[in-house]
């Protein structure tokens, strides 16, 4: 008979991520825009500065104020966009960048594959991971400072109602928990194929079945 403690694979999915949906898993994890957007805002707040101390350096060309702050100007500029970035960097951890992504769902936990390098995530569904979601993405936290998503385009409705149901049954909704979150890994990847995969059957003994919603779905060609 199978044990239980195993984890019996329901079905598994391969995606990679599109820009869009980096920039929504943002959002949700930060509860803000991506850095692009301040950063235009404070790139053309600092050019303005920038003209007016050189305007004034024009009429008053010995007052050395003026050249500091255009040098302090400049280096706001580069910080804004180099800072931001490394931090999106970390969270987003790319450089599993034009990596493909496997996800597969288990009975009780959840596997995240990168490949080629086969780096995998196994995320029991025990009550304490989070999670958090949109209109298009579900992001998973792991650790502190990372977190892996799951894009909802690539499952047909049937996967995604079963994920649901052990999301609901094996996690915390971070929109409904205020404790401190558990982070986790962010899998990006850039686009790619963006069609649904259709749901993979994966060969297992069948004595202790699940029920009937999820042996209809393994049982699909």
């Amino acid at each position: 008979m199978t044990n239980k403690k195993t984890g019996i694979p329901l079905f598994a999915v391969n995606y990679t991520l599109t820009k869009d949906e980096l920039t929504q898993a943002l959002r949700l994890v930060s509860g803000r825009k991506s850095h692009r957007t301040r950063s235009i805002i404070q790139t053309a707040l600092a050019v303005a500065a920038i003209f007016i101390c050189v305007t004034r350096i024009i009429d008053e060309p010995g007052n050395f104020l003026y050249y500091l702050l255009c040098a302090v100007c400049i280096t706001l500029i580069a910080v804004s966009w180099i800072m931001p970035a490394r931090i999106e960097e970390k969270i987003f951890n790319r450089d599993v960048l034009d990596k493909n992504i496997r996800f597969t769902l288990s009975s009780d936990e959840l596997l995240f594959v990168t490949e080629p390098q086969s780096a995998a995530y196994i995320l029991p569904l025990n009550g304490t991971l989070i999670y958090q979601e949109d209109e298009s993405v579900i992001v998973i936290y792991i650790t502190k400072d990372h977190v892996t998503v799951l894009p909802k385009r690539c499952l047909i409705p049937e996967q995604l109602e079963l994920l649901y149901k052990k999301l609901r049954a094996g996690m915390i909704n971070a929109d409904e928990k205020t404790e401190e979150k558990r982070g986790s890994f962010l899998n990006f990847t850039p686009s790619g194929e963006n069609k649904p995969s259709e749901p993979e059957t994966i060969p297992q003994e069948t004595e202790d079945k699940e029920d009937g919603e999820e042996e209809d779905l393994r049982s699909k060609p």
